[in-house]
């Protein structure tokens, strides 16, 4: 095992500063693992357009979207890109 020597801190600020780095990076990893999916239902809300509107895109194949327990889940992603597009998915043929 190698030894680093370090002047100016004793053993306790440092594991105490160590703790607090590996801390800090396991949040960060989490929260960028964390994906956001919202339901058929929720899109509807905030698209505000009918959930059967949203299982035609769907089938057709205009929105992405995993099938997960029977249900159908679209990620934010896929939201996100809906929302930035100039034309709606109406017009997609």
């Amino acid at each position: 095992m190698k030894q680093l020597l370090i002047y100016g801190i004793d053993k306790e600020d440092l594991v105490s500063l160590l703790e607090d780095i590996i801390q800090t990076n396991l949040e960060k990893g989490l929260n960028q693992k964390a994906k956001k999916y919202y339901s058929v239902q929720e899109l509807s809300k905030i698209l505000q357009i009918s959930e059967l509107t949203i299982y035609k895109y769907i089938k057709k194949g205009d929105l992405k979207a995993a099938k997960v327990a029977g249900k159908y889940r679209i990620d934010q992603g896929t939201l996100d890109l809906i929302l930035k597009e100039e034309k709606s998915l109406k017009f997609k043929r």
